[in-house]
């Protein structure tokens, strides 16, 4: 599924939805945990996830927060999605995989940046943005006038 946004405006995602959708992964996570008893197979496969979430091609390149929220991260130059794109992913979350440090960095970075890209955004030119308001002269039509008159 193709998402459209503006290269040079984009539309970025609230941090309260940036944060809602990291908290519906963490809970995620913490289910993944409960579910299997055996701690060892439950945390490696919760990083996994953790780390690798931007890039799952079935979920067209977001978490399972980001789709609820109607989110992606993208790379912050061209927009294009993460999905499929796993070292990209793995370096953007690779900081919230160090136990408290991490995570607390990256919080006062997002919270004080104006634009709500926290470290791992603004190491790797990745933001995330809104999918559910596109405008309309961002979006490519399929059929345009040139084709009709050819």
């Amino acid at each position: 599924m193709e998402q459209f946004t503006s290269a040079t405006n984009p539309i970025y995602a609230t941090k309260a939805k940036r944060i809602i959708a990291y908290l519906v992964d963490a809970i995620l996570v913490a289910i993944i945990g409960w579910f299997f008893l055996n701690a060892f197979f439950a945390s490696v496969l919760s990083a996994v996830y953790m780390l690798t979430r931007d890039a799952i091609p079935f979920l067209d390149g977001q978490s399972l927060g980001k789709k609820m929220l109607n989110i992606q991260a993208v790379r912050a130059d061209d927009q294009s999605s993460l999905s499929g794109d796993w070292e990209a992913s793995i370096k953007r979350n690779i900081l919230l995989a160090i136990p408290v440090v991490g995570p607390l960095a990256e919080l006062i970075v997002f919270l004080a940046s104006e634009d709500g890209r926290r470290l791992g955004d603004q190491w790797f030119n990745t933001s995330v943005i809104m999918l559910d308001e596109v405008s309309q002269e961002t979006v490519n039509p399929i059929i345009t006038e040139t084709d009709i008159q050819e």
